[in-house]
């Protein structure tokens, strides 16, 4: 199953409380961007996202 993938079960599941755990291995060009991905599509539906989780690293520069 891929990031994306898991991003969209998770959502489905955990409509209201769907905050995503976005690893390090490539946070900006995966996490980032798969979380903005399933952000969009929830709202066409008029649900969201609640937020998403940086799992480590430098967590000042990719807060930004």
């Amino acid at each position: 199953m891929s990031e994306l993938e898991a991003f969209v079960s998770f959502t489905y599941v955990y409509k209201e409380s769907s905050l995503l755990l976005v690893d390090t291995f490539n946070t900006i060009e995966s996490g980032v961007k798969n979380t903005i991905i399933v952000a969009l599509a929830l709202n066409e539906v008029n649900q969201s996202v609640k937020g998403i989780r940086l799992d480590s690293g430098d967590l000042a520069l990719l807060s930004k």
